[in-house]
């Protein structure tokens, strides 16, 4: 089975729970095992709205970085929130209604499901078997910017610069003094 199948499969077995919560799956959804933004180290899933997409449809995302079933089953229900409650909402009132009628717990933003919601992942993965795909290694290199830090020691004068031309020499502060990297915390 691919993994948009597999995607879709789980979320045509959700319809039930959003249903007893008080809402419907869009009809008009896409599933994809892909980088989810421009930040593929952080974000594990996205819900891009319909209204961007030229076929009209919601466009969800999973990491490849996550290949665990549960993980990514509750991934995946917190992103069909977004589809349900509409991408303009965030994680307001009705996406945290509906969260939280579903069976999703903690932060908004990072949602984990709670023991009846698992219990539910469990069980659909006994039906329609383990998420087929292998997790990525994350890419180190794609850590952060490629602009490093300096700072004056003086007044906290802060620019950023490529490590090209920190080899070259540190430049210097408008006041005069040659400013450092900056140190973490």
């Amino acid at each position: 089975m691919k993994r948009e199948i597999w995607l879709e499969e789980v979320a045509s077995r959700l319809n039930t729970v959003f249903e007893l919560a008080g809402t419907k799956i869009p009809n008009n959804i896409r599933y994809s095992c892909g980088f989810p933004s421009s930040r593929p180290n952080l974000a594990i899933g996205q819900c891009w709205d319909a209204g961007l997409s030229q076929g009209g449809n919601f466009e969800i995302f999973v990491s490849p970085y996550k290949s665990d079933s549960i993980n990514v089953a509750s991934i995946l229900v917190h992103e069909l929130i977004h589809a349900a409650v509409g991408t303009d909402k965030g994680h307001r009132k009705e996406f945290r209604r509906l969260a939280h009628a579903v069976g999703l717990e903690g932060r908004m933003t990072s949602t984990v499901p709670g023991t009846n919601l698992t219990k539910l992942l469990a069980e659909i993965m006994n039906e329609v078997g383990p998420y087929p795909h292998a997790s990525l290694k994350k890419d180190e290199t794609m850590k952060g910017s490629r602009l490093i830090k300096v700072m004056c020691p003086k007044c906290k004068y802060t620019v950023r610069v490529t490590k090209k031309w920190l080899s070259m020499g540190y430049p210097k502060c408008p006041d005069g003094e040659l400013m450092k990297k900056e140190m973490p915390g």
